[in-house]
């Protein structure tokens, strides 16, 4: 389900804000994994994401890093959706919820850029 090279999608809470996260990563590799914090068997995505580093680096801009999520293993069956699985494929969603999520990540990173480039937010 899980490919390098195909797009993902998460969505998670972010409780302290009350707010919603959206995040596109593109999948490097996926493999059987043990949880370091609690020896329970999850399924571990090396996934590749564009951030914005704006300092501490000899020159700001965007950078290509690794990060990771996993999916603990579950009995019986979970939908594909972001609330079961908390990341999924990109091509499992329907073509007008994909265009309405990238409008919202386009929306974000644009303000996120004006905001960036104020002195103050230095």
């Amino acid at each position: 389900m899980f490919q390098p090279g195909d797009t993902v999608y998460e969505k998670r809470s972010i409780l302290l804000f009350r707010e919603t996260y959206e995040q596109c990563f593109r999948v490097k590799a996926a493999e059987d994994s043990i949880s370091q914090y609690d020896g329970t068997n999850v399924y571990r995505l090396m996934l590749e994401e564009i951030i914005y580093m704006h300092s501490g680096v000899e020159k700001p801009g965007p950078r290509l890093v690794l990060t990771t999520r996993h999916i603990r293993e579950y009995d019986g069956l979970k939908g594909i959706t972001t609330e079961e699985l908390g990341i999924i494929p990109w091509n499992t969603l329907p073509e007008d919820m994909q265009r309405a999520i990238y409008d919202r990540i386009s929306r974000r990173s644009r303000q996120f850029f004006h905001v960036s480039a104020l002195p103050s937010s230095i």
